[in-house]
């Protein structure tokens, strides 16, 4: 198994590939950095659930497929790997012909923000998935902000 020394590195996207997929511990890639992320609270992990069922529920007999945290999001256009809390895919996924354990068109991204990271969620994680390209159809990506002490609503899905 490969295991980064430290919590961050650098690497090209395809040692970032080669680490993640070989590791119990989940990294993002970021123009040329590798980071380690952390894990989760009971109460992340909770709103989590909640949204990704209200989420379901919500896109119940159309083309769309809601998934967790486990698949990586490959920003192309931001050099970046991560993973959403949640996203939504319409129509088939596509996967990154560099990563076939990313894919490149998320529908939907939805972040849960804490304490601790709010404001790198807010600001810098917000402008790489407020890119245009293969995952934005319109521009930019509607990315759905839930705060676990002050739930936002979700959006209404027609």
């Amino acid at each position: 198994m490969i295991m980064v020394g430290v919590a961050r590195k650098r690497a090209t996207c395809a040692e970032y590939v080669a680490i993640a997929n070989d590791s119990d511990i989940k990294y993002e890639y970021v123009a040329g950095e590798v980071i380690a992320i952390a894990g989760g609270t009971v109460e992340h992990g909770r709103l989590i659930g909640r949204t990704a069922a209200l989420i379901d529920r919500a896109l119940e007999g159309r083309p769309c497929i809601v998934l967790p945290s486990d698949m990586r999001v490959r920003i192309r256009a931001a050099d970046r790997s991560t993973y959403p809390d949640l996203h939504v895919i319409c129509g088939q996924p596509e996967r990154a012909p560099d990563d076939d354990h990313a894919i490149v068109n998320p529908t939907v991204v939805v972040k849960v923000l804490s304490d601790s990271t709010a404001g790198v969620d807010r600001t810098v994680r917000s402008r790489f998935l407020d890119q245009p390209g293969p995952l934005a159809r319109s521009g930019s990506l509607p990315t759905v902000a839930c705060s676990w002490r002050r739930p936002m609503p979700l959006p209404m899905v027609r």
